[in-house]
């Protein structure tokens, strides 16, 4: 079997201190426009609470800044995307049905798939 790789993802908890002390935004803030209580929001940060998604894009929207940043995985080169993308689109193609939605959660797709 073989070996995990070791993780080193920042927890989420961390990363919304990290934001929110870089952009020097208070907790009373964030609990305000979240209807979070400032307790539950420093628990999230100290990873005592694991918020939900909806949390987490409620919070983002709060430091205003895009939710990715809070899940996507750390360490993922250019480099390595495109070759992933590239091995997973040989034996098909798609098309984006919704142009201009690169930042939004849900997008439509036409694929077609080569015989």
């Amino acid at each position: 079997m073989p070996a995990k790789k070791a993780s080193k993802k920042e927890p989420v908890g961390k990363k919304i201190k990290r934001v929110r002390a870089d952009k020097n935004v208070p907790l009373e803030r964030i609990a305000n426009e979240t209807g979070f209580s400032v307790d539950y929001l420093k628990e999230v940060e100290a990873g005592q609470a694991i918020p939900p998604v909806g949390a987490i894009l409620q919070i983002a929207r709060a430091l205003e800044i895009d939710s990715a940043s809070f899940l996507k995985e750390p360490g993922s080169s250019l480099e390595k995307r495109i070759k992933t993308h590239t091995k997973r689109t040989d034996n098909y193609a798609y098309k984006t049905l919704t142009p201009g939605a690169e930042n939004k959660h849900l997008k439509a797709f036409r694929v077609v798939i080569d015989a």
